[in-house]
Order: C-alpha cells, then structure tokens, then sequence
C-alpha cells in the first residue's frame, strides 16, 4: 500500500497503472509537475482528467492512437466511478451523475490506452495528496492483484466477444 504523502519532507504520491501493474511515484510539491506526468506517461503532451473533484487522472494525449490498451488503468478506473455511481465512494450528486454517464458511455470515456497517472488533487485542481475517501477506497481491496486479474479477464474477454476462461492474465504473483 502506498505510503500516499509526506507533507513535511515535501512529497506526496502519485499512483501510476502500466500493463506490468502498479507502481507509486513521489513527487515534490514544489516542482513543476507537468514534467513528473510527461516523465510517467511517456508522452512530451499530457492532459489531466478531472471526472471527480479531489482526483485527477493523467494520461499521454498521444496515448490512445500511439499506445496499446491498458486494461490494468481501465478496470480500476471502471470500478471507481462504478462505487462513486453506486455509493461506496463518497461523492457529490453531481460526481455521481457524472459516474453514471462515464460508466455508461459507450464511446469508452473510461478507456486507456498507456500509462495512466493518478494524483490527489487541491481545491484549486493543482496536483496534491489523495484525500482520505480515495485512500480508503484504494486500500480496501481495490489494488489486490487477484480481483483485479479476474476484473481483466473479465473486461478483455468482454471487449473480444469470448468467454472469460479463454483469457489468460499473465504477471507478477
């Protein structure tokens, strides 16, 4: 589980969600952090998402034309705003109808191609330290490797029209 931030050394943490699985990045807070995101998304333009007020979602604006799927990135994320839209996440009403339509979206809003970079955010929309309700949520199972191959299993034998026991997820154990 991360360590999540270190206000009084300076730092706090990122997560990033590549193909090989999870990883936290440190970050200082008083650097430029736009060069911290191009570094972890591996794309000189980067665009940060903000679908929940105290979240941001980085990725590479290059990532879904030059990148593969990362079905890692794009499961988490699905279960996210699927527990923001159905309450195990607290939220806003407005969060809440925004989840329900990324959830919904069949133009695959919640569909990542590359590495995806997630920071807890200030009220400014600034990148800063993830508030406590994500790092509950993050913590409570939603990174253990094992739902989260068989989300992947699930999600890529959904996306190929086959049966589930045909995928296999391949990694770290």
């Amino acid at each position: 589980m991360p360590s999540w931030s270190d206000p009084e050394n300076g730092t706090t943490s990122a997560i990033l969600i590549e193909d090989s699985g999870i990883s936290v990045v440190e970050f200082g807070t008083g650097k430029d952090f736009a060069d911290v995101a191009r570094r972890a998304v591996g794309d000189p333009l980067v665009e940060q998402v903000t679908y929940l007020y105290r979240v941001n979602l980085w990725v590479g604006d290059n990532s879904r034309s030059t990148s593969r799927l990362n079905p890692l990135a794009t499961q988490i994320a699905y279960d996210l705003f699927r527990d923001v839209r159905d309450g195990r996440y607290v939220a806003t009403d407005r969060e809440r109808a925004n989840a329900s339509r990324l959830v919904a979206d069949p133009d695959g809003a919640l569909v990542f191609h590359g590495p995806l970079l997630i920071t807890g955010a200030h009220e400014s929309g600034s990148p800063g330290p993830f508030d406590e309700n994500f790092r509950d949520w993050f913590s409570q199972g939603r990174g253990g490797i094992t739902q989260i191959r068989d989300s992947i299993r699930t999600s890529v034998a959904m996306l190929l029209g086959i049966h589930a026991s045909n995928v296999a997820v391949t990694g770290p154990r």
